[in-house]
């Protein structure tokens, strides 16, 4: 009912405003007519057909033009002038989520708390970039730190959730027992895999595994990579985003709560306690579960 009349009354405002500006002179009203219509083309291929939209926006002008659009609109300004720059999120709206909640049920067994929780957040969050307050939001998408038994489905079910979040199940994969800073980065003049990654496919599940067992170095990258959502390569000035990832942390330690069942996170106060278990459980560094979205147990 609060859409219908929220459509009434956008309704009402372009009436006034189209009477408004046939009042004063019809070219005012030709020229506000072809811009909101050349905003409202702008909007559609930006979500539809962006390497459509990349070919011609590749002057100066216009592209100023389309970020403004992306400001005013809460689209991501992410033309940089290739193809790969723009997301491809599969999952948009609630009824997006809702579905997708379904089918990772039927694939995945006995973790449907955690689907849940993982989907509902990454709900959440796109909802809130899509708003003008949150155009600017830093940050992955939504981080997750999974603790639970070796081979209870840590790896699968991230597998499955990217499946339907980016219409691809491949998931870059870190053994952060075997993995260091320079690994992971890379080097003065050599940039490591994490950033080729990126490059090529902005829209990537990055899962770390056995994250108790990741050093000083590695530890400071993820937390920067999970607060900031940024990282700069050894050597260079400017920074690679982050933006459009999923990251999912995982422990094959176990965390047994007091209660029979491990507490929901999607309160404040059961959030704190799983952080408190997995910190003095599971050793995992403070920093990391204060920085994820959601700790979950397995």
């Amino acid at each position: 009912m609060f859409r219908f009349f929220q459509i009434l009354f956008y309704l009402y405002v372009a009436w006034w405003l189209i009477s408004t500006l046939a009042g004063v002179h019809w070219i005012v009203l030709l020229v506000a007519t072809t811009l909101a219509g050349a905003n409202v083309s702008v909007v559609y291929m930006l979500r539809e057909h962006p390497a459509v939209l990349v070919r011609f926006t590749s002057g100066k002008f216009w592209r100023g033009y389309v970020n403004c659009v992306c400001f005013f609109t809460g689209q991501p300004q992410c033309l940089d002038g290739t193809t790969e720059s723009r997301p491809t999120l599969k999952l948009q709206s609630a009824n997006d989520f809702e579905l997708a909640s379904k089918r990772a049920k039927q694939v995945v067994r006995g973790h449907d708390d955690v689907i849940d929780s993982m989907l509902s957040r990454l709900h959440e969050n796109l909802t809130l970039r899509k708003s003008r307050k949150a155009a600017d939001q830093l940050g992955p998408l939504a981080s997750f730190l999974l603790a639970g038994p070796d081979g209870i489905g840590k790896r699968h079910l991230s597998r499955v959730v990217a499946k339907l979040l980016y219409g691809s199940a491949q998931v870059e994969v870190y053994d952060c027992g075997k993995l260091t800073r320079e690994s992971l980065l890379g080097t003065v003049g050599q940039k490591g895999k994490l950033f080729d990654i990126i490059h090529r496919t902005p829209c990537v599940m990055l899962l770390f595994e056995n994250i108790e067992r990741a050093d000083e170095g590695v530890v400071s990258a993820i937390v920067q990579l999970l607060t900031i959502g940024k990282l700069i390569p050894p050597g260079e000035a400017a920074a690679i985003a982050f933006q459009q990832t999923t990251i999912v942390l995982t422990s094959c330690r176990s965390a047994k709560p007091n209660a029979e069942r491990a507490p929901e996170t999607r309160e404040p106060q059961n959030l704190r306690r799983s952080i408190e278990l997995v910190t003095s459980q599971i050793q995992i560094d403070a920093r990391i579960a204060e920085a994820v979205t959601e700790v979950c147990l397995l």
